[in-house]
C-alpha cells in the first residue's frame, strides 16, 4: 500500500513544475523605394535573412522588409535606408542597432535550418562586417533580430547586386547585369538573363533556364 501510494502521487507531483516560458516574437515592416536618378546602378543589402527578388509592376526599384524581433525595442531601432555603399553605389541597406547588440540571433543559421553554415560548424554560427560594425551571426545565441526581404524591380536591370550575408538568395525572371552574393547561404536563380554572377562563401548554388554569361562561384 505505501509503494502504491508513493507512485500515485507522483503524477501530482510533475503538474506543479511551472512550463517553460516561451517568449514572443515582434514582427514590423519597412517598405523603401531607390530613388530614380540610382536605378542606373544599385545594391540591396541585408544581414540576415530570406532575399527574394522578382519583376515588380512599376519601372523603378520597391524593397520591402518584413522584421522579426524578440521585442518591441529591437523592431522599432531595425531601419531601412538608402545610403552610399561601398564605391559610392547607392545601396537600399536595411540597418541594424550593431552599435548595441554584437550577436545577432537568426533562426536560419542554426542546426535545423538545412544550410550549409550549420553543416560544417554545427550552427555556432559566423563573424563578419555589416553597415561599419562587426557583428557575429548565431543560430542560438544573441537577440533575434533578423529581416526578410522582398524585392521588386523591373525586368530588365542596368547593373544591380543583391547582397545577402547570411541566409537563403532567390532571384528569377530578371535580366541585366547582375550579381547575386552572400556570405553564407545558398543561392537560387531561375529564368534569368544577360551578364549573371552567382557568389556564395559557404553554401549551393542553383540555377535554371539560365540565359547569357553565367558565372558561379561557391
Amino acid at each position: 500500500m505505501r509503494l502504491s501510494s508513493a507512485l500515485l502521487a507522483l503524477p501530482v507531483i510533475a503538474l506543479a513544475v511551472p512550463a517553460p516560458e516561451i517568449s514572443a516574437e515582434t514582427t514590423r515592416t519597412l517598405r523603401v523605394e531607390l530613388s530614380a536618378e540610382a536605378i542606373g546602378r544599385f545594391a540591396i543589402e541585408n544581414l540576415a535573412g530570406v532575399m527574394r527578388v522578382a519583376p515588380g509592376s512599376g519601372p523603378t526599384v520597391v524593397a520591402i522588409a518584413t522584421i522579426h524581433a524578440e521585442n518591441d525595442d529591437l523592431a522599432n531601432a531595425m531601419k531601412f535606408e538608402q545610403v552610399v555603399g561601398k564605391l559610392g553605389v547607392p545601396t537600399l541597406r536595411v540597418r541594424y542597432p550593431l552599435d548595441r547588440e554584437g550577436t545577432i540571433r537568426y533562426p536560419g543559421s542554426g542546426p535545423d535550418s538545412g544550410g550549409l553554415l550549420s553543416r560544417m560548424f554545427g550552427g555556432y554560427g559566423s563573424s563578419t562586417e555589416y553597415d561599419g560594425h562587426k557583428v557575429r551571426i548565431s543560430g542560438s545565441n544573441g537577440v533575434l533580430l533578423y529581416a526578410d526581404i522582398e524585392v521588386q524591380v523591373p525586368k530588365k536591370l542596368a547593373d544591380a547586386t543583391f547582397r545577402n550575408h547570411v541566409g537563403l538568395l532567390e532571384g528569377h525572371d530578371v535580366e541585366g547585369k547582375i550579381v547575386f552574393d552572400t556570405s553564407s547561404g545558398d543561392v537560387s536563380l531561375a529564368r534569368v538573363r544577360g551578364d549573371v554572377r552567382a557568389d556564395t562563401g559557404s553554401g549551393d548554388v542553383k540555377a535554371n533556364a539560365v540565359e547569357g554569361s553565367f558565372v558561379c562561384d561557391t
